[in-house]
């Protein structure tokens, strides 16, 4: 998957599940153990919550990836 468009499902994703604040940050130039940092904030701890889950199951296949 692109950069930018696996950029964009974490948007979608976090903004699906209702992700108040959504912010992407490029850090490439700053850090060398990622390029881009993405904040967002929710209104209660089932909100932050669903938002991790909904992250970590997205992710999933990337990881899948990178460890064959």
């Amino acid at each position: 998957m692109s950069e930018n468009k696996y950029l964009r499902t974490i948007v979608k994703a976090l903004d699906d599940k209702k992700g108040n604040d959504i912010r992407v940050i490029r850090i490439s130039e700053i850090s060398s153990m990622c390029d881009y940092l993405v904040i967002a904030d929710g209104s209660n701890r089932n909100q932050v919550q669903a938002m991790c889950l909904s992250l970590i199951h997205i992710s999933e296949p990337t990881r899948q990836e990178a460890i064959s």
